[in-house]
């Protein structure tokens, strides 16, 4: 069940809201050395910037698996770096718990955000594969320019890639 009152509106400001409420949502993910609190936005930044490092390639690393357990999947596409955010997840449903974007609404939320569409095909989160809505890293409201060098290289940079070139617009 979709709530009317949010899907259905015309309300400009529900899409940033939401996206607001997901990257301050904290996580709790494991290091090397130890577990660490942080934003969804701080780790989304983190490992923008370790892929800008790596010629957009997005890594395998603790961090980003943690990212997926919860839904979220940072990939590249011919036309940019992205976030893909599941329609259907658990580690979401427990993010949206108790907000009116709860029960998947955010999914349909989402996608009013410029440039994101559903995917074609799915996308691997962690050990699953589901569809999810590709947001451009350029229409979400973070500081790619404001990571301090040290904090990006914690925990290093794993072998690997999750490049999605042929995620599409859903028809």
């Amino acid at each position: 069940f979709v709530p009317e009152d949010i899907v259905g509106r015309a309300d400009e400001g529900e899409a940033p809201r939401c996206v607001n409420h997901l990257l301050t949502s904290t996580i709790t993910y494991d290091l090397d050395r130890g577990r660490e609190t942080r934003t969804l936005g701080e780790l989304i930044v983190d490992l923008a910037i370790i892929a800008d490092g790596r010629g957009g390639r997005f890594d395998n690393s603790a961090r980003h698996k943690d990212l997926k357990r919860h839904g979220l999947a940072l990939v590249a596409n011919p036309s940019g770096a992205g976030l893909v955010v599941a329609h259907d997840h658990q580690g979401l449903a427990q993010l949206f718990h108790n907000t009116r974007w709860q029960g998947g609404v955010w999914s349909a939320v989402l996608k009013r955000l410029p440039g994101a569409f559903a995917t074609k095909n799915a996308v691997r989160f962690h050990t699953i594969q589901k569809y999810g809505t590709f947001i451009p890293l350029t229409s979400l409201p973070l500081a790619l320019d404001q990571v301090e060098s040290d904090e990006v290289a914690e925990g290093g940079v794993a072998a690997g890639s999750n490049d999605v070139n042929d995620i599409g617009v859903m028809e």
